[in-house]
């Protein structure tokens, strides 16, 4: 919600806040209600019912404020960092079927947060709501208020307020300083899972070739069962000019190309290699990881529309509508474009700032890392375009829906502005480029606001702006209280963190918040979310009381049935058996590992999508370099990569036999540069898979690696 927009309405006489003298209790209370548009009142009887709802947004919201504690710096210093209210509803009304909610918040300045506590509103009468907002901008001294919003209702609404206070007691565990370490929150449940996090990130990068599209596909992905597809992607038109907008990836399981979430991917594979190179090149990944990015790169380039000046005036920013690709229930070889949808530009008329600037963003990191002239220029160019909607329009047309519709609609621009900002910036420091003092100027412009109040996402980029600041300007602190207070609120019975109350996507945000700790690490030379990460993971890949391991073909416990259409292999889709092995996907994964079923057809559970394995991608990588740095000798020694041709029986020789580049060092199978008893522990690990050698490791040249194998290395 954006309070910009906020418009102030009636004071309601049915609602009021009892003072409780046992806590630390609101003092001159103030209680308004608030909606986006005040359109109309969508309820008759205006005397007897508490209630003010807009009929565009559908919810009911009371703020409260405290004169004592008007900031929320002045909440952590005195220690108050819970909000308590219990809403008594008398009579209400779903809104078109949807499942209605309370909702507990802060407000300040222009921020509207509730770290996304929700609880059900299922039947009349009292229902209490909690919210910890100890990691919400501890710092901030804009005029604050405290609030619940009643969401997804209808008149007739009547209900009233009954308590309303706050106090020091948190939902769960205090989370310390910004300085302290997050230990590891989950249990020991004694599988036998092998922690490989080298065969993680290897294995990860495989569901950008299962997502592959266009009409190189059979040349490029690893997969024998992935081919050309959507070839007509190649002649799209627009305003006159013809467009080869084939190549990129799908999104998920279906075959939509997606603006923010391909972003979002990009960018975070991009980071991933910034911030942990040696998980690439010590690991021989480097080879695949640029297949994947320069394929990224490419296709953004071509969806950006030049003028005869060389000027970007326009971004196609998706290809195929969720509807009709939706209705399609087969593998994307065969799809008719009838079914494909069309395809959506950001331009001057229907800007898409965020999808623009998050591009701009991916392509300035990839520049950063490959000093790549041509991405920066193109990135340049997407942003220059992005500050001409800015210019030109006002802030409520500056995110586009048009395409999106239900999936993927952004919610705000500012990050994804700031986040291009911070990166051409640091290209242009990096190669002494003068234009550097307009990024600064562009990033000083949004960077204070911008606090963390999510995990990172395609939608919010809150917390990559803040760990890669330019100055002392932005909330570097809030990024270590953000993370440790969603470990405190956020982790279920296991020490399992989620994010999602409705268990989309929980592995995702998972992996996205891991990857923030080890990330925000790397750049402030700390350790204190290694291990959290490390114990995260490690549930991930098994050790969990399910014993289910959420990443596709990564040991005897992975799940089986990811929801994507080109592993399913046929029509009929999701009801059926899965043909072929979408090795390295991680499904998203349930809140608690009891509740996951392993099955396509629950696709809130088993998707599979770009975003979710990016994230993947920059965690596995965290973890490999902060196991190479801080693990014992035995966790080093089962860090090493696999011939990628064993990973699946159905990888393509010719394409996957590339992907690993190797040191020349006989023995060196952990491809680190020397030969040594490390790569003999490795070998023996090894032995157990009957896998086929890589050359290194196939000591006597006979094809297998076995134990004639370690011994001769030994030899040396």
């Amino acid at each position: 919600m954006n309070s910009e927009v906020f418009v102030l309405k009636r004071f309601i006489k049915n609602v009021f806040a009892l003072i409780l003298s046992t806590a630390i209790a609101f003092s001159s209370v103030s209680i308004y209600t608030y909606a986006d548009t005040l359109t109309e009142n969508i309820c008759s009887d205006t005397s007897s019912h508490s209630y003010d709802i807009s009929s565009d947004i559908h919810n009911s919201e009371v703020r409260f404020s405290s004169a004592n504690y008007p900031t929320l710096k002045a909440c952590a210093d005195a220690g108050i960092n819970t909000l308590v209210v219990k809403v008594n509803i008398s009579s209400y009304q779903s809104y078109n079927g949807q499942q209605p909610g309370i909702m507990p918040f802060v407000s300040f300045g222009e921020h509207w947060k509730n770290n996304d506590v929700w609880v059900n509103v299922n039947n009349t009468g009292s229902y209490e709501v909690k919210l910890d907002f100890s990691s919400i901008a501890p710092s901030s001294t804009e005029t604050l208020q405290f609030g619940v919003q009643i969401a997804n209702v209808s008149g007739p609404l009547t209900y009233s307020i009954e308590q309303a206070y706050l106090t020091g007691e948190s939902n769960g565990s205090s989370s310390g300083g910004s300085g302290s370490s997050q230990g590891n929150t989950t249990h020991d449940y004694d599988v036998d899972i092998e922690y490989n996090y080298a065969k993680l990130l290897q294995e990860s990068l495989y569901l950008f070739d299962a997502n592959m599209c266009g009409n190189d596909v059979n040349e490029n992905s690893g997969f024998t069962w992935r081919n050309d597809c959507h070839t007509y992607d190649s002649s799209i038109q627009y305003n006159g000019k013809t467009l080869d907008l084939s190549g990129g990836y799908h999104d998920a399981g279906d075959h939509v190309k997606f603006g923010l979430p391909a972003a979002y991917a990009s960018t975070a594979l991009a980071l991933s290699y910034c911030q942990f190179p040696e998980a690439y090149e010590n690991t021989g990944l480097k080879n695949h990881y640029d297949r994947i990015m320069n394929r990224f790169v490419d296709y953004f380039e071509r969806c950006t529309v030049l003028d005869d000046n060389g000027d970007a005036i326009a971004f196609c920013y998706q290809v195929g509508e969720g509807g009709p690709d939706h209705s399609y229930s087969d593998i994307p070889e065969n799809q008719p474009s009838s079914q494909r949808g069309n395809a959506f530009f950001a331009d001057s008329s229907k800007p898409a700032t965020d999808i623009v600037c998050q591009t701009a963003a991916a392509l300035a990191i990839h520049a950063y890392n490959e000093n790549d002239t041509t991405a920066y220029e193109y990135s340049k160019k997407l942003f220059k375009l992005a500050e001409g909607f800015i210019s030109s329009n006002s802030a409520d047309k500056l995110i586009t829906y048009d395409g999106c519709g239900g999936f993927y609609s952004g919610t705000k621009w500012e990050d994804d502005y700031v986040l291009a900002a911070e990166w051409l910036y640091k290209y242009c420091e990096k190669n002494n480029i003068s234009d550097k003092s307009a990024y600064y100027n562009a990033y000083k412009s949004k960077i204070s606001s911008l606090y963390p109040g999510w995990v990172w996402s395609w939608d919010n980029a809150t917390l990559p702006v803040n760990i890669f600041l330019l100055d002392s300007s932005g909330n570097s602190s809030e990024v270590a209280n953000y993370i440790k207070g969603a470990v405190s609120s956020r982790t279920n019975s296991e020490g399992y963190t989620y994010f999602d109350s409705e268990g989309w996507g929980c592995a995702r945000y998972n992996c996205a918040l891991q990857a923030c700790g080890l990330m925000y690490d790397a750049v402030n030379g700390t350790d204190l979310f290694g291990e959290w990460a490390k114990g995260q993971m490690n549930y991930i890949l098994g050790n969990n009381s399910k014993h289910i391991c959420y990443v596709v073909g990564y040991n005897d416990l992975a799940a089986k049935n990811p929801h994507h259409r080109a592993a399913f292999g046929t029509s009929g889709f999701p009801n059926g058996n899965v043909m072929h092995s979408a090795v390295g996907s991680i499904v998203g994964g349930s809140i608690n590992s009891t509740d996951f079923p392993d099955s396509t057809a629950d696709y809130k559970t088993s998707e599979v999508a770009l975003d979710y394995n990016a994230s993947l991608c920059v965690a596995a990588a965290g973890l490999y370099s902060y196991t190479m740095k801080n693990g014992s000798e035995e966790e080093k020694s089962a860090q090493y990569f696999l011939d990628a041709a064993s990973l699946t029986d159905e990888m393509r020789q010719s394409v996957v036999e590339k992907d690993i580049t190797l040191n020349d060092a006989k023995g060196d199978f952990n491809n680190d540069g020397i030969s040594d008893s490390k790569d003999t522990a490795i070998i023996l690990k090894m032995i157990t898979s009957a896998i086929k050698g890589n050359g290194l490791g196939d000591m006597n040249g006979n094809g297998i690696i076995e134990l004639i194998d370690a011994i001769k290395r030994e030899e040396l």
